[in-house]
């Protein structure tokens, strides 16, 4: 005879039986499309995307970088960015 009336028992076979939820691996976030910015300022610029949380860095005057689609609407209204 069991202390418990055999409730301890029948918890862990229901526990044996409910299938243990697996975790999905996550897909990064494919790049929708690149476009390229100047920086026109006199020193370094660092701007981190709002939407990819990608830090570009542009380390001086006249430097070009590929920023990631989503995050360029964002990158036209930073002075001293222009798109090319």
């Amino acid at each position: 005879m069991s202390c418990c009336g055999g409730s301890a028992t029948a918890a862990h076979q229901l526990m044996a039986e409910t299938p243990t939820p697996r975790r999905q691996a996550v897909a990064p976030q494919p790049v929708e499309s690149l476009v390229e910015f100047e920086y026109t300022g006199t020193t370094r610029l660092v701007v981190r995307g709002p939407l990819t949380s990608v830090r570009y860095d542009f380390p001086a005057p006249h430097a070009r970088l590929l920023v990631d689609g989503r995050d360029a609407s964002y990158f036209t209204g930073v002075p001293h960015l222009k798109r090319t």
